[in-house]
């Protein structure tokens, strides 16, 4: 595969985390790198220059601008050189050794029955995948339309029963599929064509940070495309998501005891726009979700003392309902 560039973004103190990303993309034989530098404190262009000199192209920012406009960014950059496929990663991804030969050979499989300017492929994250990799179905692994930030009433039932020992045993004799199309995907990972980016555009700069991905990558499947994930194709987050880390016990302590107000705001902004205005569903559905879900955080809010908090995600909700997107001046990157 020709022309095969990187396209990851870094900020803050991850130099050490961009590093071991970067040599995993190296060793995989990406043709070209683009690391755009959302105002990163370290000497990210000095260390990179000395350590791979021409493989990579730096795009800086001087403020930390979002995921959305910083990918926007480092994606056109990679256009504006010749590439002719994009490969996503997070600035504490790793690829597994052989694993993007095996993302490859997974495109070029489904590039026999879905045309280019429709098709990403995906790497496969554990942490992220763990339905797919427990041998869930695609009814499973997506979320159905009319959820609410994820929550849907129908699924109660079968939460209940992947906790019992029984599933266990059952989930043990289920195949893992080796691919499975997914409606919604993360630039982790993500593998396609330039002509995606013609058709269906870049990422809409507005989200900010958080959503972004989905958004984008939802507009392949609305077009009748498909987001297929490789799930031989290993990923390795070097650091586990703000989200996931609470998310042992409910997604209630991830949003009530998740690390930083600014990551609640934005992910229930986002996620609000994306259920009400992008991803088609019932209304009343949605809205029976909303007040199931929203009473039982309020439950969990008052019990645990995280009042402020339920109010901040009412505050992201109602802005991402009302399509006031943008960089909000209470939340500066």
């Amino acid at each position: 595969m020709r022309n095969l560039f990187l396209v990851t973004v870094t900020y803050g103190h991850r130099l050490n985390l961009l590093a071991q990303t970067l040599a995993s993309a190296f060793r995989e034989g990406v043709a070209h790198a683009i690391v755009v530098n959302n105002a990163s404190d370290d000497p990210v262009e000095e260390h990179l220059s000395k350590q791979y000199g021409d493989w990579v192209t730096c795009v800086a920012f001087c403020s930390n601008t979002g995921s959305a406009n910083a990918y926007k960014a480092g994606m056109a950059k990679a256009v504006e050189m010749g590439a002719e496929f994009l490969f996503l990663l997070d600035d504490d991804n790793v690829i597994g050794e052989g694993a993007l030969s095996i993302l490859i050979a997974g495109y070029l499989e489904c590039a026999g029955s879905i045309a280019p300017d429709r098709l990403s492929v995906l790497a496969c994250r554990p942490d992220h995948h763990a339905d797919v990799l427990a041998g869930l179905g695609e009814k499973r692994a997506n979320p159905k339309p009319g959820s609410f930030l994820g929550f849907h009433l129908a699924d109660i039932p079968f939460k209940f029963w992947r906790r019992t020992p029984w599933f266990r045993l059952l989930a043990a004799r289920v195949p893992m599929p080796a691919m499975m199309r997914m409606d919604i995907a993360p630039y982790s990972g993500m593998l396609f064509h330039v002509s995606v980016l013609e058709k269906h555009g870049y990422p809409d700069t507005r989200f900010v940070l958080y959503g972004d991905d989905s958004e984008f990558s939802f507009r392949i499947t609305h077009a009748g495309g498909s987001n297929i994930l490789i799930t031989g194709a290993g990923l390795t987050d070097l650091e586990t998501s703000w989200n996931l880390k609470e998310k042992k016990d409910s997604s209630f302590r991830s949003w009530l005891r998740g690390e930083g107000d600014f990551r609640v705001y934005y992910a229930a902004r986002n996620g609000a726009y994306f259920e009400h205005f992008v991803r088609p569903h019932n209304r009343l559905e949605r809205n029976i979700n909303k007040k199931i879900y929203l009473f039982m955080l309020w439950l969990e809010a008052m019990r645990s003392g995280r009042v402020e908090r339920f109010r901040l995600i009412l505050y992201g909700i109602a802005d991402g309902e009302s399509a006031r997107l943008g960089m909000n001046p209470r939340f500066i990157l």
